[in-house]
């Protein structure tokens, strides 16, 4: 639908989209590194997940594994998820299951010697929860046999796809029923940090109640790497920053940790750069990565060196697609590959997948494949790919991954505006209101992002590209924040508490009494902070420093007059809005009219002598007649008409009460002094802070939510 409405070509908007999209999820990448990086002290890290253990549903609901976990059981697991792919396994299941995996790898070596295959061995890379792939290895190859075919997993089996925890099941099945034909290397995704914005968090709370700290037992347990008969290196990301770096090196990094997000000593670097680092092939050295805080780059001489001094012949590793968007990749003068498994990653990647087979002399091939969609293996079993169209699924797969990456720049796009709102607004706000769609593209690259094709994205928020003019406040209007109902009163907390005791049509005198104290007299801090808890409109903190931010007599007073001023430009707040502009405009003028002839202690001395004469709050009848009677008395010039005037005094009775109280009075005289609308841009500013570092405060509020409750 989008690239139709886009009407461009297919082969531009692939390609386009295509990158956009890998660009928009390496930011994001970064992003997330950054956030992890800088909270990085301020939490516990791994020992939280000791103290989130809870009792978990020991009922019978679900599929059960059949304990202990043989062959047959990991055969039967794999086809329940095969053909029951959405029905869970049971959770108590889970953890015996996580618990025997676990106990597998606690006392093995951080590195796993794997001797050379009898028959063969397939190396998988990345795999991110999409069963599909998993599936079309094993229709190749067969599930993991001790007789025939072993496997090589090498990390980052979780996060992205919508089946990790089923996946890593499977293989965690399978390595419990073969502990020396099935394999697994930690992958950056198998970390805490990671799971958190990546969705295998979410997942497994969704799926298996609070069993997630079992695996996080798993993950921190697993092995950093593997060498294959004294000859191969197979690691998730690459080699070291050290120099030197030996096999004993990386068997003495200790386990049960995280990833380290910010590490300080050797062997946390050690353990960082193996699950994190990159190769590139244009010099020799070391660079920064482009991965965020402490990422980093390696040359063919680093490659080169690390092979020499430990006498191995080849690294392989995963970790990226590789940029022809192929699933493998020979870099560093053949001495180092690439292998990439997950297939259209994410379902937008528009990548294949491969594996990397070695056999009993180490000769090594490779496999590519583009996996079908697994509702199609559902239907088939292992014999998917037997049974279908593969030019047609391809393409069908292709079509869909198109349109995904497409929605996602879009949404990303739009997301940025949102975001970036306020400094669009300021940064165009210095030239003409209306400019030329190049305009607006040149400041949304340089405000938002220069990685999304603007010229695609800009007709589906309605600017054609072509189009003369643009008028960027009205196309910024699409993109504001909204608070949701639940939240809205957090804006000012104790105004709105206060409101809501003073604004029950009370004269002023009657609020002055609710206060504690006489008309006009000034309030110690000390008494007003007493009365405002007794009011209960907010804890002694917030007191402290509402009081705090009141404006003050040269005595240290507050006077009742500001507080209620105060007080009423969060009563007209939330009720601005309904003004129509006129309107607006015309209390505006009255009110700087008013107050540029008298004070507002006058003002309101005024007021409060009608509510004596008539013994109450003024009807709007009675309060129409004596502004209009006041505006005559002080001259106001352009005088308003009884029309103007009327109008006015049902915009000020908020309420719609029928009567026009003190802090309605007040909230009228309040857009005078521009309060309540500048008011509206503060909480739309801290709005937007929050929006806009909403995944730092996810990040930090899950790694301190000690008991597991949310």
């Amino acid at each position: 639908f989008v690239l139709r409405f886009l009407n461009i070509s297919m082969a531009t908007s692939h390609r386009q989209v295509t990158q956009a999209w890998h660009a928009l999820e390496d930011k994001r990448e970064v992003q997330y590194r950054e956030i992890a990086s800088k909270l990085a002290s301020t939490y516990a890290g791994y020992e939280n997940q000791q103290a989130k253990r809870k009792d978990l549903d020991g009922s019978n609901e679900g599929y059960r594994i059949s304990f202990p976990c043989n062959g047959d059981s990991a055969m039967a697991l794999l086809y329940h998820v095969l053909h029951n792919h959405d029905q869970r396994v049971n959770v108590g299941d889970v953890v015996k299951l996580l618990k025997f995996g676990t106990s597998l790898y606690v006392t093995a070596p951080r590195v796993t010697k794997i001797p050379v295959p009898k028959k063969k061995l397939v190396i998988v890379g990345d795999l991110h929860g999409q069963l599909a792939d998993l599936f079309t290895i094993f229709e190749r190859y067969g599930p993991p046999d001790p007789d025939q075919c072993h496997y090589l997993f090498n990390g980052d089996f979780v996060d992205r796809g919508e089946h990790s925890v089923e996946l890593i099941l499977i293989l965690l099945a399978f390595k419990v029923a073969y502990p020396t034909a099935v394999h697994l290397n930690r992958g950056n995704h198998e970390d805490e940090s990671t799971n958190v914005h990546y969705g295998f968090q979410d997942e497994v709370a969704q799926k298996c109640q609070s069993a997630y700290p079992y695996f996080v037992d798993l993950f921190a347990v697993l092995p950093l790497a593997s060498i294959i008969g004294k000859e191969i290196f197979v690691v998730h990301a690459g080699l070291f920053r050290e120099d030197n770096v030996s096999i004993a090196d990386l068997d003495a990094v200790p386990k049960f940790r995280d990833v380290p997000a910010a590490p300080k000593t050797v062997q946390e670097y050690l353990m960082h750069d193996a699950l994190w680092s990159d190769p590139f092939d244009d010099w020799d050295g070391r660079e920064y990565g482009h991965r965020g805080p402490d990422s980093m780059l390696f040359g063919p001489d680093i490659t080169r060196d690390f092979l020499a001094h430990n006498g191995l012949s080849l690294v392989i590793r995963s970790h990226m697609i590789p940029e022809d968007l192929s699933g493998v990749e020979y870099m560093h003068n053949g001495l180092l590959m690439t292998v990439f498994s997950a297939s259209n990653y994410a379902g937008a990647g528009h990548n294949k997948g491969a594996v990397v087979t070695l056999d009993s002399r180490l000769s090594l091939d490779t496999y590519e494949y583009m996996a079908p969609r697994l509702e199609t293996f559902m239907t088939h079993g292992l014999k998917a790919g037997a049974k279908m169209d593969a030019r047609w699924e391809n393409e069908r797969l292709m079509e869909k991954a198109l349109a995904k990456a497409a929605q996602d720049v879009h949404n990303t796009a739009q997301e940025l505006i949102v975001a970036k709102r306020r400094l669009l607004i300021s940064y165009m706000s210095e030239g003409p209101a209306v400019v030329s769609p190049g305009v607006l593209i040149t400041a949304l690259r340089r405000i938002c992002c220069d990685n999304i094709p603007w010229e695609m994205v800009l007709p589906t928020f309605g600017v054609a590209v072509n189009a003369a003019r643009v008028n960027h406040s009205e196309f910024f209007k699409q993109f504001q924040l909204q608070m949701s109902d639940t939240f809205k009163d957090c804006k000012h907390a104790i105004k709105k508490r206060l409101v809501d005791i003073l604004c029950d049509d009370l004269t002023f005198k009657q609020m002055q009494n609710k206060l504690g104290v006489d008309t006009y007299d000034a309030i110690n801090p000390v008494k007003l902070a007493t009365v405002l808890l007794r009011m209960k409109v907010g804890t002694e903190e917030q007191v402290s420093r509402f009081i705090e931010a009141l404006p003050k007599t040269p005595s240290g007073d507050v006077t009742p007059l500001e507080l209620l001023t105060l007080v009423s430009t969060e009563f007209s707040l939330s009720k601005v809005g309904d003004y129509v502009p006129e309107i607006i405009k015309d209390v505006r003028r009255m009110s700087q009219a008013l107050r540029a002839k008298t004070t507002l202690q006058a003002l309101v001395h005024g007021l409060v002598e009608q509510e004596d004469r008539v013994g109450g709050t003024l009807t709007l009848a009675q309060f129409e007649h004596w502004l209009q009677m006041l505006c005559q008395t002080l001259q106001v010039s352009p005088p308003f008409t009884p029309g103007q005037i009327a109008r006015m005094t049902q915009a000020m009775d908020v309420n719609k009460s029928g009567t026009i109280d003190t802090l309605e009075f007040l909230s009228g005289l309040s857009v005078a002094d521009g309060l309540a609308l500048p008011l509206e841009a503060v909480v739309e500013h801290i709005a937007a802070t929050l929006y806009e570092n909403r995944q730092a405060l996810r990040y930090i509020f899950t790694r301190m939510d000690l008991d597991g409750n949310g």
